[in-house]
């Protein structure tokens, strides 16, 4: 969501996926400049498909020269982006190493899953060959049931828990690291990482820490950094006789008259969500009390 500037943003200080899939403007111009700054920010081997409403063929020209993968123009639908995502993996020389068989049923309950399981269960027995069943029914699948498992984590549980941890970053963190030596924050601020690449195992495991922590963690200390700034700004000209007395990681504590309590709290819900513009919102949480201790949200 947001475009390439989002994208641009997003992707500064992290690593881009294996595909990225941006929808562009209306004019040619728009699309070659976005393009242009994502560059500067995209990682070597990603793979860039744009979706546009140009449909000129010297547009597509320059967009392969640029190195942008495949340029759909819309409308288009969700075949065609499976289409042009698995056009980029192909290989045909290559010796298959599987295949998809994929059971979609015309509405819920006609035993869609049922047969997916059964033909799963087919394949392994019958051929003697590994299968694995994705039962995309998040809301009634029957796979855990049909083979009486009781899994960990489904489906479900990964796509709607935005809290998990994205193994596929910390990779790719990981891999531009070792490459680098360093990491950055969102914004720029670099931390050099010379141990990742130590033979100590310790000392290395130590580094690849730190380099996961420092984009996440590094970041919100200059996020909170520049919230102190502008709200020390702000109280100063408005005259305000509230003082800002501590920083504890990611919180503030105040000391505010009981007179300016009510000025004080969206001054500083204002500057702390609003210090940077992030794809993700920051969401700041107001306490009152006597002392830090007593404070209620």
């Amino acid at each position: 969501m947001g475009g390439i500037a989002a994208a641009v943003e997003a992707y500064r200080s992290s690593p881009t996926p294996n595909v990225i899939l941006l929808e562009a403007g209306q004019h040619a111009e728009d699309i070659l400049t976005g393009l242009d700054q994502l560059a500067e920010v995209c990682d070597a081997g990603t793979r860039v498909i744009v979706v546009g409403r140009v449909n000129d063929v010297t547009l597509y020209r320059e967009l392969t020269r640029r190195g942008v993968s495949d340029y759909l123009i819309a409308p288009i639908g969700t075949i065609d982006v499976v289409r042009s995502i698995c056009g980029l993996f192909s290989a045909p020389d290559a010796k298959p190493v599987g295949r998809i068989i994929a059971v979609v049923g015309a509405k819920g309950g006609v035993g869609a899953s049922t047969v997916a399981h059964n033909v799963a269960w087919a394949i392994a027995r019958d051929l003697a060959l590994d299968s694995v069943v994705a039962d995309l029914d998040l809301a009634f699948g029957t796979a855990g049931l049909d083979y009486n498992q009781d899994p960990p984590q489904g489906i479900a549980d990964a796509v709607f828990s935005p809290d998990r941890i994205d193994t596929a970053f910390i990779d790719r963190l990981l891999e531009d690291t070792r490459r680098e030596q360093k990491v950055r924050t969102v914004f720029g601020r670099v931390r050099p990482i010379p141990d990742i690449q130590s033979r100590n195992a310790n000392l290395r495991g130590f580094a690849e820490r730190t380099a996961v922590n420092t984009p996440l963690q590094g970041t919100a200390a200059d996020l909170i950094k520049l919230a102190m700034i502008r709200i020390d700004e702000e109280i100063r000209k408005r005259g305000l006789k509230s003082r800002m007395t501590l920083q504890v990681h990611d919180e503030l504590v105040f000391e505010v008259p009981e007179s300016e309590v009510e000025a004080m709290k969206p001054l500083v819900r204002e500057h702390m969500e609003q210090a940077y513009p992030l794809v993700v919102p920051l969401v700041a949480d107001i306490g009152i009390g006597r002392n830090w201790r007593d404070l209620e949200y």
